[in-house]
């Protein structure tokens, strides 16, 4: 049998598995997200405050200088360039040039409400969104921050991602928003979760054009035109609620969540598939890919590496 080029392409370049191995880790508690940064950190952030760096997340990962408190999670972070920003409950909000040395506690308008989401657009917006529908804005993480109306009302907004055109915010009760310029209008949109159903992060990959969406019941709702139609995908079969999604430039999909339970799609509108965790029976709350290789982070302070087989 002859196979054509297209078929003999797409079995060589498509991974067969993704394989995690479990790694040292610093922290003590949930770890909460993960992500590379052009200067060459991977930053981690977890429960008490802790944030954790490495330049090789198969290696030794340090905790940094906490200047949270003790008892506030940080859910997330980014980096554009010059700053790192952490942000995380209590409202609190944290910046450095230098992941490894002093991060420092900045003023936020979300008072003591909890921010659950933080991104650069790679060019002029840093946005934070979190509890009571709250979204801000700043151009400069280290000074002001403004806040926006988001159409969520008192919904959660729990992540957040940009194409480089549309901004997308998602949350509790189903609810998924869009904007083309995050300081003016949020345009709510049909999400293909129920107002009954949570949604917990959204991710976009420029590779395959797809915008996924994860949440409850292992829940995925997919698009490739984020102020169009979102279809809800069959769910994830033995997953529970899907805490975070990521994907690489190859266009593999992977998603985690509770009970460790991780699973991966070279496609996100078709079948995808459980593979083996490293986590045992722990929430994986942080999964994120860059620089070859995937991260994954959660209960107990686990940490994870991943690659494909």
């Amino acid at each position: 049998m002859i196979c054509s080029l297209p078929a003999i392409y797409n079995s060589i370049r498509r991974p067969k598995d993704l394989v995690w191995t479990q790694r040292t880790s610093p922290f003590s508690g949930q770890v909460e997200s993960c992500r590379y940064g052009s200067d060459g950190y991977w930053v981690a952030t977890a429960a008490s405050g802790q944030i954790a760096t490495a330049t090789d997340p198969t290696s030794t990962w340090t905790l940094r200088s906490n200047p949270f408190g003790g008892s506030n999670r940080v859910f997330d972070s980014d980096y554009d360039g010059t700053y790192w920003v952490a942000a995380g409950d209590g409202g609190e909000l944290a910046t450095a040039t230098d992941p490894t040395s002093t991060w420092t506690i900045r003023s936020t308008p979300f008072s003591t409400s909890g921010i659950y989401g933080v991104r650069y657009d790679g060019s002029t917006y840093w946005v934070i969104v979190g509890a009571g529908g709250s979204i801000a804005t700043a151009t400069d993480p280290t000074s002001t921050w403004t806040l926006r109306t988001s159409g969520f009302g008192s919904s959660l907004i729990l992540g957040l991602d940009y194409d480089g055109t549309t901004w997308v915010i998602v949350g509790t009760n189903g609810k998924l928003a869009t904007a083309t310029d995050p300081t003016s209008t949020w345009t709510l949109r049909t999400s293909g979760f129920t107002s009954g159903e949570l949604i917990r992060n959204v991710v976009y990959n420029s590779h395959d054009g797809y915008w996924v969406a994860v949440g409850a019941s292992g829940q995925v709702s997919t698009t490739q035109n984020p102020t169009g139609t979102w279809t809800k995908q069959t769910a994830i079969s033995g997953a529970g609620e899907l805490l975070s999604v990521d994907s690489n430039n190859a266009g593999l999909w992977a998603v985690a969540g509770v009970s460790g339970v991780m699973a991966k799609a070279e496609n996100p509108s078709s079948t995808w598939t459980l593979v083996t965790s490293s986590f045992s029976s722990s929430n994986v709350a942080g999964i994120c890919y860059d620089n070859s290789i995937w991260v994954a982070g959660g209960g107990s302070g686990k940490l994870a590496t991943g690659v494909n087989s």
